[in-house]
């Protein structure tokens, strides 16, 4: 039987009302989903940052390829137009056209992402013009847009405007030169006038192309440190958030288990008056309310089943008195009838004739028959009425009580009763004789036509020892074997084996309050009647 509830609870409280439930649940699959979601955010938005890192670094890589395409298409044209004005051939000229154009159409380019509102199309148009792949102008958009007053991206820009109005000298220079060149007014001393302006307007644009290369390879360097700083930082960032989250989630799971591993501890030293204390809106929530419910109800069951055996503990109690008192009263007025029936035979006997005799005879045997039920019934009260405490015992002194007391049968009998050497047991001694005398006077009893030979042996067990007691009288069918324990049962007919039916019933029920079972084993010859007793102190 489990302990009784935590004596820090009031013995009339219950565990606790159930515990309400919330509008909303975070079930465990959800807050699974949730780890799970978590990671794959955060890997979207890892993936989201590396994208826009290369997508600036493409930019970047367009731009300075833009650049050495741009001064390679302002060298060709300074190259043909001071060929233009001495040879004053017009394929010079129209080299010189086509090599401008490179670097009007990164103009034009610029100019319209410079507007609130670009035409994206005009955009392109004028890239592709300036020999940019197509391939890199949503890049090149996209760097300019995001990037146009942000450092060194601003200042390359402003070189790049300052560069575009050296090309707007360049072709005032050139229209002038192709003018004179109509007219035909380009001597000498024009051509060297043409060749120096063209050479000056030069000498301002080789200083911007280089400090245009020199801030667009520092935009690169920066961007680059920038970028990877960002997604490092970025990424140890969301790890730690993804890390973060699963272990609240794995946190508050294992809280849950714990109170419930608690509350299954504390209910298997029976304690079921302490709720378990967990409040999470999830199945283990649930689970956990479902087991307080659970609680209440056991509590309840113990409680009703704790006043049902106090009932039936005092029913029996007055049962086994009733017994008792009955049994040893009726003692009295049966030895009163066996009295005078015994004097009824002495002074009637041939008196009254045969038949009298005969009547007289069956109450004397009756009288004997009721005395023996009586003394049966009485020993088997006094064997639940045990008040005494169980002692080390050594079974052998018990056992040479009982092969006394039965000396003048087995004599009789000529009977051959050994034993094996018998441990020492937690007993109750007066009880174990009993025990022995009964299990050998039943082996006595039921003897077969042959001399009767009884061995008491004994083997240890793991948890005590088991006793059988073996002879090769006339055994017990198999389907006999539960019902010989039974109060007032009898195999065979009393003319032919008398007593009352309470030998084993008794022996039954002494073996039982030491702690231990009964049985019939099975055996080819004879009876074996097989007992257990514990090592220990009997339940």
């Amino acid at each position: 039987m489990s302990p009784g509830p935590d004596p820090t609870v009031p013995a009339d409280a219950p565990p606790g009302p159930a515990r309400p439930g919330s509008s909303w649940r975070f079930s465990i699959t959800a807050q699974l989903f949730a780890i799970v979601l978590v990671f794959v955010s955060e890997f979207a938005l890892f993936l989201l940052l590396v994208a826009f890192s290369f997508r600036v670094a493409t930019g970047v890589r367009a731009y300075v390829g833009g650049e050495g395409l741009w001064s390679k298409g302002q060298k060709d044209a300074v190259y043909y137009l001071q060929r233009y004005a001495w040879s004053q051939e017009p394929t010079d000229f129209e080299k010189y056209e086509s090599a401008v154009a490179i670097t009007l159409g990164d103009r034009l380019a610029r100019e319209e992402l410079q507007k609130p509102d670009f035409d994206p199309a005009v955009v392109a148009r004028g890239f592709v013009q300036g020999l940019n792949s197509p391939r890199d102008v949503p890049a090149l958009i996209f760097l300019f847009r995001w990037f146009e007053h942000v450092g060194p991206m601003e200042r390359a820009i402003g070189t790049w405007t300052r560069g575009d109005e050296g090309i707007e000298e360049l072709r005032s220079a050139a229209a002038d030169l192709h003018d004179a060149v109509r007219t035909g007014m380009v001597g000498a001393d024009a051509q060297r006038r043409f060749m120096d302006r063209i050479e000056q307007i030069n000498g301002r644009l080789t200083p911007l192309e280089r400090e245009f290369s020199s801030t667009l390879n520092e935009a690169a360097r920066e961007v680059r440190d920038v970028l990877l700083g960002s997604v490092l930082s970025a990424a140890a960032l969301l790890l730690l958030a993804g890390v973060f989250v699963a272990w609240r989630i794995a946190r508050g799971l294992r809280r849950g288990l714990d109170a419930i591993s608690d509350g299954v501890r504390r209910v298997e030293r029976g304690n079921l008056g302490r709720p378990i204390d967990l409040r999470s809106r999830d199945e283990l929530g649930d689970l956990a309310r479902a087991f307080d419910e659970m609680m209440v109800r056991r509590q309840n069951s113990e409680r009703d089943l704790h006043q049902h055996a106090d009932d039936l503990a005092r029913s029996n109690a007055e049962l086994e008195q009733f017994a008792y008192v009955a049994s040893h009263d009726l003692q009295e007025p049966l030895r009163t009838v066996a009295s005078y029936a015994q004097l009824l035979v002495r002074r009637a006997q041939g008196k009254l004739g045969t038949e009298a005799d005969q009547y007289v005879q069956h109450i004397n045997d009756a009288v004997v028959r009721m005395r023996t039920l009586i003394e049966d019934l009485l020993s088997y009260s006094r064997s639940t009425r045990v008040s005494v405490e169980p002692v080390a015992t050594d079974l052998n002194g018990p056992l040479a009580i009982a092969l006394s007391n039965l000396e003048s049968a087995i004599s009789t009998v000529q009977a051959q009763v050994t034993h094996d050497p018998l441990p020492t047991v937690l007993v109750i001694p007066h009880l174990i004789t009993q025990l022995f005398q009964n299990l050998v006077g039943n082996a006595l009893k039921f003897r077969g036509e042959n001399r009767p030979r009884v061995h008491i042996g004994v083997r240890q067990l793991e948890s005590g020892w088991e006793f059988s007691v073996r002879d090769n009288g006339i055994g017990i069918e198999p389907q006999h074997s539960e019902r010989i324990f039974v109060l007032f049962q009898r195999l065979h007919p009393r003319e032919r084996y008398p007593g009352s039916g309470l030998g084993l019933a008794i022996c039954k029920k002494i073996v039982e309050q030491a702690g231990g079972k009964t049985w019939v084993e099975p055996s080819s010859e004879g009876a074996d009647i097989r007992f257990t007793l514990p090592v220990g102190q009997p339940t």
